[in-house]
């Protein structure tokens, strides 16, 4: 699990380098695999919301 780098991580982590956010060591294999978790999880939010937003816009109505 420790060689495992997501394709996605490791331009986020360079980006919050470059953007002077303090990060560890760039060899560090838990900065990656923490960033990695985030990057996953804020899509799984915003996949969610807006799922949950087109659901919401076209349910049709109620017909009585």
């Amino acid at each position: 699990m420790a060689a495992y780098k997501p394709y996605l991580t490791l331009p986020a982590v360079s980006y919050a380098r470059i953007a002077g956010l303090p990060m560890p060591d760039p060899a560090d294999d838990t900065t990656t695999l923490a960033a990695a978790f985030l990057i996953g999880v804020c899509a799984m939010w915003i996949s969610d919301v807006l799922f949950e937003f087109v659901v919401r816009r076209f349910k049709p109505g109620v017909e009585e």
